[in-house]
């Protein structure tokens, strides 16, 4: 859920009137209403794997849309399209003309149905792809001082329309355009191998291999807890289906690629 002001406009935070910023927000009644959650996180996630592939290439980020999961596979610039009802998959292929680099982490925005892929390369690339996977365009991300970054870690938040960012400490945000309109503290307690983002709209939640670990916080910054991910191998990605409300994880594996994750108990 988002928070808005009388006119219905969404607002990037909230804050006491001392100035602090609110991480939760209660109803009437006592009720607490943001962040929501479908009940306490569990310490480990339950993992179901999906109906294996057979792709060998290297994989790298990934998203969804509910329908398909899309996976980058990095040595041959193409991108794995994997039907979540049926466990079948088909490739499409880039091109080698965009410097796809890395392609660390993706992002999907059903706005206007485009697929945003982060080159985790010093200029601050993103690159825009339509449903299809055509190339669009490419947008270069600045940091708080106007500066480009490497950007490892992209994910799209449905109820702000914000994109946010990886940025050490902080999660930066930014509008449809990536135009920076602001930051998240959110301070890292995990050591190892940074991975993939995402959000559901009320928690951030960052993806780590050696240890594979889940770290979540809350969409307005505090550190909420840390999951242990039983996955073996290599995690890339976390996803959100925002219209059935499933999380998903994505492996660097040439077969057992995907999976469905329980994060809270029901």
């Amino acid at each position: 859920m988002g928070i808005y002001d009388h006119n219905g406009d969404s607002l990037n935070s909230a804050y006491s009137k001392s100035g602090g910023g609110l991480s939760a927000a209660y109803a009437f009644d006592g009720t607490q209403i943001f962040p929501s959650s479908a009940g306490v996180f569990l310490d480990t996630a339950i993992v179901t794997a999906l109906p294996s592939i057979t792709h060998t290439g290297i994989k790298q980020g990934a998203c969804t849309d509910g329908v398909y999961i899309y996976q980058f596979s990095r040595n041959t610039a193409s991108v794995i399209i994997y039907n979540i009802a049926e466990g079948t998959y088909t490739t499409k292929g880039l091109g080698w003309s965009v410097p796809y680099s890395h392609g660390n982490d993706m992002a999907y925005n059903p706005n206007n149905e485009h697929i945003f892929l982060a080159a985790m390369t010093e200029d601050g690339a993103v690159m825009e792809l339509d449903h299809a996977l055509n190339y669009v365009k490419t947008h270069y991300l600045q940091d708080l001082n106007g500066d480009s970054f490497s950007v490892w870690a992209l994910c799209f938040d449905q109820n702000t329309r914000h994109f946010l960012a990886d940025y050490g400490t902080l999660v930066l945000v930014y509008d449809e355009q990536f135009e920076l309109i602001g930051s998240i503290p959110s301070a890292r307690t995990v050591t190892g191998t940074a991975q993939g983002m995402e959000t559901d709209g009320d928690y951030i939640y960052r993806v780590w291999s050696n240890p594979n670990k889940i770290e979540v916080a809350s969409i307005t910054g505090p550190y909420v807890t840390t999951i242990t991910n039983p996955m073996t191998g290599e995690p890339e990605a976390m996803m959100y289906d925002w219209i059935n409300d499933r999380y998903f994880m994505s492996k660097n594996s040439a077969s057992d690629a995907f999976y469905q994750v329980q994060l809270k108990q029901q």
